[in-house]
């Protein structure tokens, strides 16, 4: 039964898991569906066509991440977002390669209820957003496509009676002028990269078809109760492009919402402020999409023009208006709900980093001093008591686990890091790795004083390290060089090595390369670029660029 709720499919092997994942979507007011294997999601999905999948990465008889890649491969369930959800692959890397497997969203265990429900309605938000944006831009094409077949078979029967009918030729030629002056509107508005500009090449077919001496285009805004004119040409002159919708504007709006057109005779214009101006006719074209009133198309005269196409022409022009409106207005959307998703995962860093740091300080300050209490208890026995063999081994093992334990937390989060900056602690990092691996870097930096914010630092940080276990695993080559650039507005991190290299284009096409595309991902959640400078034999360049404005 279809109870108008969204449906969400979560498939899980854990029980405990599963019911108060589940209960928690119920209680919230969604329709949900369970499973506890990937037969039985596959069954599931062949019978029922969910809105969200909430996907574990483990099952025990199937990989979460390779059935999003089937699912996404399948014309059916394509559009269908996925979530996948992991309590164990929970590394950037892990979430990197599950978002490039078409994964909508890698959600990470345990993770707070208002978490979970804030971030399913953001992706039932979007998934609505981009299925009406394609409903529109379908729309409009089909338009598009009708009108030029209209404009085509127009011309075409204007040249067969064009020698036997002079006083149908007048009627052919305003009809082809009519469907052009359309037809040029449709292509601006494919070419146009605002919601003004299609407003003015609007005005400028309508004008073309009916000249008059005023028009404007209105857009309105409900939630705020207000009018904004996005377009205007000859007179009165807007100076005020924004204002409050009073009582007769909404009775204009009122009528408008139930007719295609409205004529108001002898009256001064209702959409402008302070205008005395008596006009002979005020013509209004309704702007609508599914029903919703978006604004309004003004015309304006002081004069009845002969064969006029502007009823005709401004219905025309209003309805093609309406749908490009509605489809900005869906982009916008659309942009809004991805740069919330972008600023979610630029938080998700920080708060996976802020943990690291946590760990590490919990690793060296807890655990170190409490080694280093049994290691001195150790000593102070074997010197009490006489060397034993068991007590040697026993300090051994301490000895060791100490060892791990530091080097579990500089690998963490290194505390020089936050002490001293990223040209220090860059340069600690290529000495471990001088010592653990061989590797000789060539650093060169230009302002070893300089601070960075704190998430800038800690990506430069991560993409170097990134890059420099890339050269020691993959290039063939143990010497690199690292240059860092600190100015004004900028920062900059380049990373070369004259290795084996690679075919970039080709890798990330592979999904193979989670290492690179984490350290794309870091870049751009700073608003910056990483660029990839590679050919088999060539070596490779890795070049970060981030603004610090």
């Amino acid at each position: 039964m279809n109870t108008g709720k969204e449906r969400i499919l979560v498939v899980d092997d854990n029980t405990i898991s599963r019911i108060a994942l589940s209960e928690t979507l119920r209680v919230n007011g969604f329709d949900v569906d369970e499973c506890d294997c990937g037969t039985g999601c596959r069954e599931y999905l062949r019978r029922h066509h969910p809105d969200l999948i909430l996907l574990d990465v483990n099952l025990p008889d199937a990989n979460g991440m390779d059935l999003c890649r089937e699912f996404k491969a399948d014309e059916r369930l394509s559009a269908v977002f996925i979530g996948l959800i992991s309590a164990s692959q929970i590394t950037p890397d892990d979430q990197a390669d599950g978002l490039n497997l078409g994964a909508d969203a890698y959600i990470t265990r345990p993770v707070p209820a208002y978490e979970l429900i804030a971030r399913v309605k953001a992706l039932l938000r979007i998934q609505k957003a981009e299925q009406a944006l394609r409903d529109a831009n379908e729309e409009l094409e089909h338009k598009v496509a009708a009108r030029t077949a209209d404009l085509a078979a127009a011309n075409h029967a204007l040249q067969e009676e064009i020698q036997e009918r002079r006083i149908a030729e007048n009627a052919q030629k305003r009809l082809a002028l009519r469907l052009g002056a359309l037809h040029a509107l449709d292509q601006a508005i494919l070419q146009s990269t605002s919601t003004r500009q299609i407003s003015e090449a609007s005005l400028d077919c309508l004008h073309e078809l009916s000249p008059a001496e005023s028009l404007q285009v209105w857009r309105l805004d409900s939630e705020t109760n207000r009018i904004e004119c996005l377009a205007h040409r000859g007179a009165p002159k807007i100076t005020i492009e924004s204002r409050p919708i009073d009582e007769k504007l909404r009775t204009i709006f009122e009528h408008l919402a139930q007719a295609p057109r409205l004529e108001i005779p002898n009256e001064t214009h209702p959409f402008v402020t302070g205008s005395e101006r008596i006009w002979e006719t005020l013509h209004l074209f309704p702007l609508k999409a599914r029903e919703a009133l978006l604004g309004a198309i003004v015309v304006a005269r002081d004069h009845v023009a002969e064969d006029d196409e502007l009823a005709g022409g401004g219905e025309e022009i209003a309805g093609t208006l309406s749908i490009a409106l509605s489809q900005s207005q869906l982009f916008d959307e659309v942009t809004i709900g991805r740069s919330r998703m972008r600023e979610l995962s630029r938080r998700m860093l920080q708060v996976q980093e802020e943990e690291r740091r946590y760990l590490s300080r919990e690793l060296h300050d807890e655990i170190g001093q409490n080694l280093t209490g049994i290691k001195s208890l150790l000593e102070s026995g074997i010197r009490e008591t006489g060397a034993t063999e068991k007590l040697n081994k026993a300090l051994a093992i301490v000895n060791e686990l100490m060892s791990q334990v530091r080097r579990l937390s500089i690998d963490l989060r290194p505390q020089m890091l936050d002490d001293l900056g990223l040209t220090k602690a860059l340069s600690w990092q290529f000495g471990r790795l001088r010592e653990q691996a061989g590797l000789d870097v060539d650093f060169q930096h230009n302002n070893p004083e300089a601070r960075l914010p704190a998430d800038f630092e800690i990506a430069l940080f991560r993409i170097a390290q990134e890059a420099l276990t890339n050269v020691i695993r993959h290039s063939g080559s143990l010497k690199a060089t690292v240059r860092l650039w600190i100015e004004t507005d900028r920062c900059r991190l380049q990373i070369h090595d004259t290795g084996n290299g690679f075919d970039a284009r080709s890798r990330l096409g592979e999904f193979r390369t989670a290492g690179l595309t984490g350290m794309i991902e870091r870049a751009e959640l700073l608003g910056g670029e990483l660029l990839i400078e590679s050919g088999d034999g060539n070596g490779t360049c890795l070049t970060v660029d981030l603004p610090l404005t």
